[in-house]
């Protein structure tokens, strides 16, 4: 799609395609920019004792069979920016969300997180490019992952 609308213009621009994101350094630390200035509005994870939740766009659990690594890559943003925060394993959750129809979808369902439940209203909402929304759990995480 790209290309055809590049083959159209007269004067075209210099493009570099980046195959993978998720772990660039940048982009953690833009994320991370994202929470502290959350964190900074409304309060830190560890002053409302409660978890942040990662939720990520869900995709139907087929295409993890088949070897997309979206999954692991969601997984291993989510790990690389708890550690930049400094937080512990119990202190964050990562979960997808937008599923629809029979199929099975990628799991955690940030529905379905008692970390989700447990929060009335998400307080603070970061897109980025890979559009994972940080939620905020305000109060404290009673489960297990």
């Amino acid at each position: 799609a790209v290309n055809v609308q590049l083959a159209r213009c007269r004067n075209v621009p210099e493009l570099r395609t980046v195959k993978h994101f998720h772990d660039h350094p940048g982009y953690i630390e833009a994320l991370k920019q994202s929470v502290l200035a959350h964190w900074a509005r409304h309060g830190a994870l560890r002053e409302a004792g409660g978890r942040l939740v990662m939720s990520f766009h869900g995709v139907p659990r087929r295409t993890l069979d088949l070897g997309d690594p979206y999954h692991c890559e969601c997984r291993k943003t989510g790990r690389l920016l708890a550690e930049s925060l400094g937080l512990a394993k119990d202190e964050y959750v990562v979960t997808f969300q937008s599923r629809f129809g029979k199929a099975e979808w990628l799991q955690p369902y940030t529905a379905s997180s008692p970390s989700s439940r447990a929060s009335a209203r998400p307080s603070g909402c970061s897109r980025t490019p890979r559009r994972p929304c940080m939620r905020w759990a305000a109060r404290a995480w009673r489960g297990s992952t």
